[in-house]
């Protein structure tokens, strides 16, 4: 039998080594990357929770109207000062034109004062100068009298003579005595009128107070249910607020509720304006109806001495018709040539007993200077009177200036939120704008990742819309609170229903060089270099927040 071939035993296999040379470099590259992240952690910061921002500008009318003209659109950039939009301004034209209408009236009613003035201290001064004309021609008439009777004796033709001379003169001042008290009563009559318009200026002034609290009862009555309305839209408003942080209601939900409580608002600030206003008509009425008062009594304190000044001048008028008959039977007596001295001597009692109303007639001519005083009173009035109405003119010009709403800084519209011919309320936002290109980084940081920041450190930020560009900042600003404590809802542990959960505060992070391409609300990375333990202030860009 043939033997059966013995079967070669096997060599082995020999394991490659290539995995295990991967391992170990895996390991080693990990341990490496572990390394290095370990140590790039220990003096840097990182957080996506980033956004930019800068300041927006809202741009509202001083005063309500009907929007008639906007010359920009989204997206415009504009000027500071260029022109945004215009309100209807007719009412406001009206008002200007109204207002210069009344200064012109006020204004012409100064002359008149004036003139008034000047013709009372003029006639004040005339009448004052009579009386003590008359007065020295009394006591020279006294005098010449004495003479008379001293003379008596020696010749009758002489007493003939004089009592003729006195015969003329008395009717002479008899004349011009019944001349002024013609003229003391038409002064009554003149000052009498005067006062029946004052009265009746007095009480359309008390009507025109009377209508002008009724104004501010209204409004103020309309005052209360605004104040309700604001109330309520202004919870509402802060409700929306929070759901909108929550998601609950859309954006356009929020800005309806948003757009109600800004119109109660501004409708409250335009009703207490009114009340104000309404108030101010009511201040300004009743001092027209002092001012009415005043004229009314000084009117009346004029006609009482213009009755007395008639009353006078009708006396004085009596007693030079009397001494004129008196004269006429001097000359009588002269003629007869009996009996003379004894006529003198009447004739100088009768002169004598003049004395007193001549008197009496120069301290009504110094009563005067009151009126001459009460006119200049109504000239400082009527040049109050036009201040006034120029204080009206300047408002009214205003008024028709605000019509016209300019940009008030350099930007880019962001937001139109009304149409021509909306009716806009004061201070309702129209335009949205940016102040200026001027942008800023806010990182929301765990409060586990502020202990090493300092104001000056260096920033890298990556903006998610522009994946390739890398910008440089510095810390500017560290939030002095977190965001939780600033929210609709901040925490209040005290309550009892506690969760520990990582709070975030705010740093504003101001960006150097280049900002083209950056929008307010774009998302961003933000890490920061901390190796640095010391602030520096000086690293950070003047006017990086917009501020000049």
């Amino acid at each position: 039998m043939s033997q059966a071939p013995v079967p070669t035993p096997e060599t082995p296999k020999r394991r490659s080594p290539v995995p295990l040379i991967l391992l170990v470099l895996v390991l080693g590259s990990g341990a490496v990357y572990g390394a290095q992240q370990y140590v790039w952690g220990r003096t840097h910061v990182q957080t996506d929770d980033a956004y930019l921002t800068g300041n927006l500008v809202n741009v509202s009318p001083v005063i309500g109207g009907t929007l008639s003209a906007i010359t920009v659109s989204e997206g415009d950039e504009v000027k500071e000062g260029q022109l945004l939009a215009t309100l209807d301004s007719d009412s406001q034209k009206a008002a200007l034109a109204q207002a210069e209408a009344a200064l012109a009236a006020m204004k012409s009613q100064v002359p008149q004062a004036i003139a008034n003035l000047e013709f009372q201290s003029r006639s004040t001064d005339a009448a004052i100068q009579r009386a003590r004309s008359a007065e020295a021609i009394q006591q020279a008439r006294t005098q010449s009298a004495q003479a008379q009777v001293a003379l008596a004796d020696k010749t009758s033709t002489s007493q003939l003579t004089q009592a003729q001379r006195q015969l003329a003169a008395a009717k002479a001042q008899a004349a011009q005595v019944g001349l002024q008290a013609e003229a003391a009563a038409a002064t009554v009559h003149q000052l009498e009128a005067q006062a029946d318009t004052a009265r009746a200026g007095l009480a359309g002034a008390k009507r025109a107070v009377e209508t002008a609290r009724k104004g501010v009862d209204v409004i103020a009555a309309r005052l209360s249910g605004a104040e309700a309305d604001v109330e309520k839209t202004s919870r509402d408003e802060a409700r929306y607020k929070g759901l909108l942080e929550k998601d609950a209601v859309t954006r356009q939900q929020f800005e309806a509720i948003h757009s109600q409580a800004e119109g109660a608002r501004s409708n409250l600030a335009a009703l207490k304006e009114q009340v104000a206003q309404a108030q101010s008509q009511v201040a300004q009425a009743e001092s027209q109806v002092e001012q009415a008062a005043s004229q009314v009594k000084s009117v009346e304190s004029q006609v009482l001495q213009a009755r007395a000044a008639h009353a006078a001048a009708t006396q004085a008028a009596q007693a030079a018709k009397e001494q004129a008959k008196v004269a006429e039977a001097g000359v009588g007596l002269a003629r007869a040539g009996g009996g003379q001295v004894a006529v003198q001597a009447g004739n100088l009692a009768a002169t004598t007993a003049q004395n007193p109303q001549l008197a009496a007639e120069l301290a009504t001519a110094n009563a005067g200077q009151s009126q001459v005083t009460a006119k200049r009173e109504a000239v400082n009035a009527a040049k109050t009177q036009v201040d006034q109405a120029a204080a009206q003119v300047a408002s009214a010009r205003k008024a028709l200036a605000n019509t016209t709403l300019s940009s008030p800084t350099a930007g880019i519209v962001v937001k139109k939120t009304a149409n021509v011919g909306a009716a806009l309320a004061p201070g309702q936002t129209i335009l949205t704008l940016t102040q200026g290109k001027t942008v800023w980084l806010t990182a929301n940081f765990k409060e586990t990742q502020v202990r090493d920041l300092r104001i000056g450190q260096p920033v890298t930020v990556h903006v998610d819309a522009l994946p390739n560009k890398t910008i440089i900042g510095h810390v500017a600003v560290i939030g002095a609170a977190t965001g939780a404590t600033m929210s609709l809802l901040p925490p209040d542990n005290a309550t009892g229903n506690f969760t520990k959960v990582v709070q975030r505060i705010p740093v504003r992070i101001a960006l150097d060089g280049d900002l083209d391409g950056l929008s307010q609300g774009m998302s961003c990375v933000a890490v920061v270099d901390t190796a640095d333990k010391t602030e520096h202030s000086e690293r950070i860009l003047k006017g990086w927040d917009g501020k000049k």
